[in-house]
């Protein structure tokens, strides 16, 4: 795993990296006394292709069963963008953090998984619209 190696001198820190100074930005503001830092390896980003088949066909789809329901929303990037912040921010999105802006890539594969079953569930219970079944791959992430 890479790490980063900074220095503490006189209450900063010193470091090559831009992030070192952010942190001593971050760090500036914490008034005087006892502060406890965590850190963790930051999570593996989501492949491509689970991407793909939410923002691709489940996003599409969900927008054309909207429309035969009756409303008139075009299909495009911006609409697609509107309903997955609707989506992420509704009572679909597993385990939200209190304080925390909800966010489909700080959700694990599972998680992830989870969620787009859900909508599609829900597309289809609601509005009686089947979307498309997720590729083979989609199979191999257990819930």
């Amino acid at each position: 795993m890479p790490h980063h190696t900074a220095y503490i001198r006189n209450g900063k820190i010193h470091s090559d990296t831009p992030r070192a100074q952010y942190l001593a930005e971050v760090l500036a503001q914490i008034p005087d006394g006892p502060i406890l830092i965590t850190t963790e390896p930051l999570p593996r980003k989501r492949s491509g292709p689970f991407n793909r088949y939410y923002h691709g066909t489940v996003l599409s789809h969900l927008l054309h069963a909207l429309n035969d329901a009756g409303n008139d929303v075009a299909v495009s990037d911006h609409n697609r963008k509107i309903v997955h912040e609707e989506l992420r921010d509704g009572p679909l999105y597993p385990d939200p953090v209190a304080g925390k802006k909800n966010s489909t890539a700080r959700l694990t594969d599972q998680q992830f998984q989870r969620f787009v079953r859900d909508v599609v569930s829900v597309t289809d219970y609601c509005l009686g619209y089947a979307i498309p079944a997720p590729p083979v791959y989609w199979e191999t992430v257990d819930d």
